[in-house]
């Protein structure tokens, strides 16, 4: 059985050989590893959210691929230095493969091959003429890490700005204080006064929380914080 230390290093590792042998260590790294991702896009989309509060600042994200991929953390033999999506083709088109592949090779994606290392583990995948990796109507293709970041970030801060949070005044006053940045928005100075008082209140309600948790974990009795 793998040891933390072992899981942690296939995490940070770029490439497949820090992997560890097929079983619940190699799953556990490779949710990690998708979990650091997840983290990265969030945390890089918070950058651009704050930059898109500025409508001059903000550049629209076609979504051609977050509507017809699926998502490849799946992949067991996957490095940890690309990014991997099972995308929708149309095997009638063999020069193109359709609009969701061509789409997703303009954003930077390219197709996982029989030859690549990935396709260890993948036995339930057929094989196309090309040598190309098939599991049903989709084709696994894979994109450098940080090219994906930052799309996927560039999706998320559009969906904020969808959602309307950049008018929610303790948004606004939650981003200042996270980052340390003045973030510019038409809310009145009222508004975000109130606001800052309801995030400073938040702010210690889950302080309080976070004791009466600790104390509960080393078995000793808490208080709950009066509303």
């Amino acid at each position: 059985m793998a040891t933390n230390e072992e899981i942690q290093k296939a995490v940070e590792t770029p490439g497949t050989d820090a992997l560890p042998a097929a079983g619940h260590g190699r799953r556990e790294a490779l949710l990690l590893r998708q979990a650091r991702l997840d983290r990265e896009v969030e945390e890089r989309s918070e950058a651009i959210f704050i930059d898109a509060i500025d409508p001059a600042k903000f550049r629209s994200v076609d979504n051609e691929i977050a509507a017809f991929a699926m998502d490849g953390s799946d992949v067991p033999n996957q490095r940890a230095d690309y990014a991997y999506c099972w995308v929708e083709w149309n095997e009638r088109l063999p020069s193109d493969h359709g609009q969701h592949v061509e789409a997703a090779q303009f954003r930077g994606f390219e197709f996982v091959r029989k030859s690549d290392v990935e396709f260890k583990g993948l036995d339930r995948c057929r094989v196309t003429p090309e040598g190309y990796i098939r599991w049903g109507s989709t084709l696994l293709m894979r994109c450098p890490r940080d090219r994906f970041v930052q799309f996927q970030a560039m999706l998320r801060a559009q969906q904020k700005i969808r959602a309307g949070e950049h008018l929610q005044p303790t948004r606004i006053v939650e981003l200042g204080e996270k980052y340390g940045v003045k973030v510019h928005t038409e809310l009145s100075p009222e508004a975000i006064a109130r606001a800052r008082q309801q995030y400073d209140i938040q702010q210690r309600q889950q302080q309080a929380w976070k004791r009466i948790d600790r104390r509960l974990r080393d078995g000793l009795p808490g208080h709950f914080p009066a509303h």
